[in-house]
């Protein structure tokens, strides 16, 4: 008796199964992360001064082709459109003492010695960099003439963490040319392309 209606009660809990768990209240929120990314640009040039050298004309009255030493440009930007380095002088007449200049007579030249003529030349190895042709003359003595008028230099055309120019300023004059400490002030702007 006692047994039978044991068993039967424990076959009925296998055939019902467990019970099943109650469901508990739930509620749902998000949360929203934010952070910033700024957009950036450095920009390096050194040398800021130098003296061009030998000079265009010597105290034997020789006439030479007076050179800088390297000067290097270094631009970094995470702008997705690149960068431009533009180029301007002060007072757009080159090389100059008082009312004497030194400069060419045309946009590009080559300086030769003894003949009025200044202005700058570039190169860089940088990836989707470029020197605007004006100034893309290297291992010569071919140069641009650098005006009052910002104008493009150098180009990127992608983000790039650091691109490297490398310039050089090149001069030569008459050995008639007026004595004197002539000197010429260079404006280099790096801004992002977009």
């Amino acid at each position: 008796g006692l047994m039978l209606a044991m068993g039967s009660i424990a076959a009925m809990q296998r055939m019902s199964g467990p019970a099943e768990p109650v469901s508990a209240a739930s509620a749902t929120e998000t949360i929203t992360v934010t952070a910033t990314v700024n957009e950036w640009i450095s920009f390096s040039v050194s040398p800021t001064s130098v003296t061009l050298s030998p000079d265009p004309v010597d105290s034997s009255g020789n006439e030479n082709v007076a050179s800088s030493t390297d000067i290097t440009l270094v631009c970094g930007t995470n702008d997705g459109s690149g960068f431009t380095i533009q180029i301007n002088e002060d007072a757009g007449d080159g090389l100059s003492s008082g009312a004497n200049s030194i400069d060419l007579s045309s946009v590009t030249g080559t300086i030769t010695a003894g003949t009025d003529g200044y202005g700058i030349q570039a190169t860089t190895t940088s990836a989707n960099t470029s020197i605007a042709y004006r100034y893309a003359w290297w291992g010569n003595n071919v140069v641009g003439q650098i005006d009052n008028t910002p104008r493009p230099f150098v180009t990127s055309t992608a983000a790039v963490a650091s691109a490297t120019t490398t310039a050089k300023f090149k001069a030569a004059c008459d050995k008639m040319q007026p004595s004197g400490s002539y000197q010429d002030t260079v404006t280099v702007v790096c801004a992002g392309a977009s």
